[in-house]
């Protein structure tokens, strides 16, 4: 049936569009029923150019000449999305996907799809997709004979202008990995795929992540790490993919499939290899010469949001592999980055570290930890410290143990009852061991207090069985609190009352709930005559 319509005519029937049908496809398929030469025929009488096919202006006149209604072209075109920054972005079956992810100018086929069902399927208008995950075979885009490239006007669905019949190719085989890495893209864009394929699928090791991201994630994460060469630096903007190309394609393909396969191990030993040599200078490795491009297209191509699995792999690597600095133009790392990295900053050993500033640089220059200093031009000249984390740890952790030999001042004072002033002077008196934060690389500005010595104190007063007794003054009984305050003060007497306790030489009566720890402890007192201004406390020995 070979029906003239002039432009701006209308078809005499409806052909139906098949779900999932590519736009151009439909055209071809209704030119094929009315014996066109091919699609540009209804392009010539909707009098729209080529590129006005999938255009909103040109929806209202196409769908005219098909007897279609105007959404129902929209729904099947590839359309603009519109707003700002945002018209290189297409609707792909729902989907939105780049504009550089589709393929116009050189179609492909499945000979074994065609031979079912002489449907072109808009997933073959993918620039990435190159197999059929149906059956197991590659896509083709050139006649076998003259190897020239196939076109979208053509005669039929099945058939070249050359008059090659699509569905007398021998298909060709595709490898499990590509098949695998087609089925991901047929599953996010909503096409059959096969049970086959989907058991494939579930069994190539692919980051489960994988299965759930939309189409337009899927084909940037795709044509990312198919992307990834060793030892090969990525463009500072990413190398422009051209979708016509089906052997870049197929490329892109297996490495996708081969850096994605059994995760997260061959990414991690790609990363490895693009390591220099060992060096004995961290400071001479450059991260941006090595990754720059890569970290910057990871952090902007493909967002943490939607690539965590991505960004969590590269930055373990960079945690345990990398050895040398993490500095501070590295602004895209997670804190966890800078929290584990094999080097630190001295501004930052000394937060870990809990003390000050110059007793890091101290101990960097007395080689109690691994150090090196660098001379940073800009603003001035100006000396860094950095730090090897490991030896900053072994430093802490041997500081630590020497720490848990002593109590901090509020610890002590809780254990013993005593107020901060009173503690410190009876330390100082003798009685307890004590040492100043700096002398012990101690955080800085604090009273530490051994432990021992703390404890043998409390345990002598608490180990004698004593009544609790009411007590509001002293009378027969003085409290060991009002003591301090009348007779003994907080220096030497009440040191020499504390030792007398611990060395057994004195005992108390019984103990009030009036006063905190050792001092609410009572004792029998006799106050010698003679001293008007300030009597003596004597106390009686322990009863033998």
């Amino acid at each position: 049936m070979n029906t003239r319509l002039e432009p701006g005519g209308r078809l005499p029937f409806r052909v139906d569009p098949v779900p999932g049908e590519s736009p151009r496809g439909c055209l071809c398929r209704v030119a094929q029923a009315y014996a066109y030469g091919g699609p540009l025929s209804l392009a010539h009488i909707a009098g729209l150019p080529v590129s006005g096919l999938e255009s909103d202006e040109g929806a209202e006149q196409i769908a005219h000449v098909l007897r279609l209604e105007a959404e129902e072209w929209r729904e099947m075109s590839y359309r603009h999305i519109k707003g700002h920054k945002q018209f290189r972005q297409r609707l792909f079956c729902g989907e939105r996907i780049s504009a550089d992810d589709l393929n116009y100018k050189c179609p492909r086929v499945c000979p074994a799809c065609i031979n079912e069902r002489p449907i072109w399927w808009a997933v073959w208008d993918l620039g990435l997709v190159t197999a059929c995950p149906i059956h197991g075979c590659l896509l083709f885009n050139r006649r076998p004979a003259c190897r020239r490239k196939l076109a979208w006007q053509r005669l039929a669905i099945h058939q070249c202008r050359c008059g090659l019949d699509f569905r007398d190719l021998t298909i060709e085989s595709a490898d499990p990995d590509l098949v695998a890495i087609n089925t991901a893209i047929y599953r996010a864009a909503g096409f059959p795929h096969g049970n086959a394929a989907e058991l494939a699928l579930a069994n190539c090791g692919f980051p489960a992540e994988l299965l759930g991201l939309r189409l337009g994630p899927l084909l940037r994460l795709v044509l990312f790490v198919g992307s990834i060469k060793e030892r090969d630096r990525l463009r500072r903007k990413q190398q422009y993919f051209a979708a016509t190309n089906l052997a870049v394609a197929t490329q892109i393909g297996h490495a996708a499939a081969t850096m994605l396969g059994d995760w997260p191990r061959p990414l991690r030993a790609v990363l490895r290899r693009m390591l220099p040599p060992e060096t004995a200078n961290p400071d001479a490795l450059n991260f941006s010469g090595i990754f720059g491009n890569f970290y910057r297209h990871l952090f902007r191509v493909l967002p943490r949001g939607e690539f965590g699995f991505l960004h969590g792999v590269f930055e373990r690597f960079v945690i345990e592999d990398w050895p040398g600095l993490i500095r501070g133009q590295h602004r895209y790392f997670s804190p966890a980055v800078r929290r584990n990295s094999h080097w630190v900053a001295a501004s930052e050993a000394e937060r870990i570290a809990r003390t000050t500033g110059a007793r890091i640089w101290d101990l960097a220059r007395q080689a109690q930890v691994d150090a090196i200093f660098l001379n940073v031009r800009g603003g001035g000249s100006r000396t860094e410290c950095w730090i090897r984390r490991e030896s900053l740890n072994q430093w802490i952790a041997s500081r630590d143990a020497e720490l848990a030999r002593y109590m901090s001042r509020p610890e002590a004072e809780r254990a013993l009852g005593l107020k901060n002033f009173t503690l410190i002077t009876v330390a100082a008196a003798g009685t307890i061991r004590y040492a100043k934060g700096p002398e012990r690389n101690f955080p800085a500005r604090c009273f530490f207090f051994l432990r021992e010595d703390v404890m043998k104190i409390k345990d002598a007063f608490e180990k004698h069985s004593v009544p609790v007794k009411a007590y509001s003054k002293p009378g027969e009984f003085i409290a060991l609190g009002h003591a301090m305050k009348n007779y003994l003060g907080r220096g030497a007497g009440l040191a020499a009352v504390i030792r007398a306790v611990v060395d057994g030489s004195l005992a108390p009566a019984g103990c009030t709930k009036q006063f905190r720890g050792i001092t609410g402890y009572l004792f029998g007192p006799k106050i010698s005559a003679g001293t008007a201004r300030r009597p003596t406390l004597r106390l009686h020995p322990k009863a033998s």
